[in-house]
């Protein structure tokens, strides 16, 4: 995690935060108490986790944990008091954020900082596979179109269409995605 967002009104908790995070080997922390400005920073900046002390004076700022954990790209942590963890990790759980009983020692904060990197990885991993199946989604829909344009244009049947495109792609050593861009930019 390279970027953090502290939300508190609590000086001590703001250190305590900025010390863990600082030893985890985060730089870029910002600290602010109001949940005005964390929306308005989260929007603007982005971050890669963002750490919230309830209670906070405006509001509880459960909505905030909601609302970040779904419209910005980041892992949210909540801190509640340690009477209010139940209810509020039932809320939190369906918007994925996850939520830690005050009071909070560096150990348990550890260990949550390590969740928090093996969540993003595994994130990580799923849009990588998602943007390549995107990738692959796009190419086959390109090459459909270009086979549409040769039976059309040329009157081939679907098969010829196929392999002719694999033969312009294996002749000229492109990929297939490649030679359809070809066969729509020459017949359109």
């Amino acid at each position: 995690m390279n970027r953090a967002l502290i939300v508190t009104e609590i000086a001590g908790a703001q250190d305590f935060f900025i010390t863990m995070l600082h030893m985890d080997g985060c730089e870029d922390i910002t600290s602010v108490s109001s949940q005005n400005e964390a929306r308005r920073l989260a929007d603007e900046r982005g971050y890669d986790i963002v750490i919230i002390d309830l209670p906070l004076q405006s509001d509880h700022g459960a909505g905030l944990a909601e609302d970040l954990a779904e419209n910005v790209e980041c892992q949210v942590i909540i801190a509640v008091n340690n009477a209010d963890y139940e209810a509020t990790a039932e809320r939190m759980e369906n918007s994925g954020v996850i939520t830690q009983a005050k009071p909070i020692t560096a150990v348990n904060f550890w260990y949550l900082l390590r969740l928090v990197a093996a969540v993003e990885h595994r994130i990580g991993h799923y849009e990588n596979e998602q943007r390549d199946l995107l990738k692959k989604i796009d190419d086959l829909k390109k090459i459909n179109r270009a086979k549409l344009v040769l039976i059309g244009k040329l009157g081939m049947e679907e098969s010829e269409a196929h392999h002719y495109i694999e033969k312009q792609a294996m002749d000229k050593r492109i990929s297939k995605r490649e030679a359809a861009d070809e066969i729509l930019r020459k017949y359109k």
